[in-house]
């Protein structure tokens, strides 16, 4: 049995895991204010920021491990 995890920051859902393929999901936040904004917006918004430099950062460590290692087979595959 797998959980589907909905991630909130700030009153602000920042991730959904373990979303089945096919499956959406809707927000039904009963908290927002009478203009239309979500409480804690500027956070989130800082908070948002930061997680997509992280995950910037995570994928370009990520390429530069790959690129490492395709770069070592090379190596291993002309030896040979």
């Amino acid at each position: 049995m797998k959980t589907i995890i909905i991630e909130v920051m700030g009153g602000c859902v920042v991730d959904v895991h373990n979303l089945p393929e096919g499956y959406t999901y809707d927000i039904d936040d009963h908290d927002l204010m009478e203009e239309g904004e979500p409480p804690y917006k500027e956070f989130s918004n800082v908070y948002l920021k930061e997680r997509e430099e992280k995950e910037a950062k995570r994928e370009a460590k990520q390429a530069k491990r790959k690129a490492k290692e395709e770069e070592k087979n090379a190596e291993q595959t002309q030896k040979t």
